[in-house]
């Protein structure tokens, strides 16, 4: 609709006919909402934001792209269970696991890979993973009392 707007069209019966998904249903309420002013300078700055959003939308493709590349580049031994001493494992491998953990997505996935790295031998447990991303809480000691204290906020 908006590509059509910027093209000349005018008309809001044809425009709401160029309604897809869920809006099928409103065409009669999209018809009047687009009954209105729109005059041709509107359509050039409508026609100016949606090039920029084609370019971002672009950008953000090329950066994907350079993440994917970058996965399949990094690669780290896998000393886990089961596992051969010498045998590598890629990044995006690593990022696979990560996603299928329930409330992380792709994304998150690959900035918790950015952010800790793929080798997790500097961790010697678990815990100590947990403890540096700030994640459980602290102990906070006076002479020989012992109580827990709030999880940081890691960094920002």
């Amino acid at each position: 609709m908006l590509d059509a707007l910027v093209v000349g069209e005018r008309d809001p019966r044809a425009l709401a006919e160029l309604v897809q998904g869920s809006l099928v249903k409103k065409k009669a309420a999209l018809t009047e909402a687009l009954t209105g002013q729109f005059e041709d300078h509107h359509a050039r700055l409508l026609g100016v934001l949606l090039s920029a959003v084609d370019h971002l939308t672009g950008q953000i493709h090329e950066l994907d792209r350079l993440i994917a590349q970058t996965l399949e580049e990094i690669s780290t031994p896998d000393d886990g269970p089961g596992t051969e001493p010498s045998s590598a494992v890629s990044a995006r491998d690593l990022a696979e696991k990560l996603d299928a953990v329930p409330g992380t997505g792709p994304a998150t996935a690959q900035i918790i890979l950015a952010e800790i790295g793929a080798d997790m031998s500097r961790f010697p447990t678990p815990e100590h993973l947990g403890s540096w991303a700030k994640l459980c809480p602290r102990t906070i000691q006076s002479g020989a009392k012992n109580t827990a204290g709030p999880a940081g906020q890691g960094n920002p």
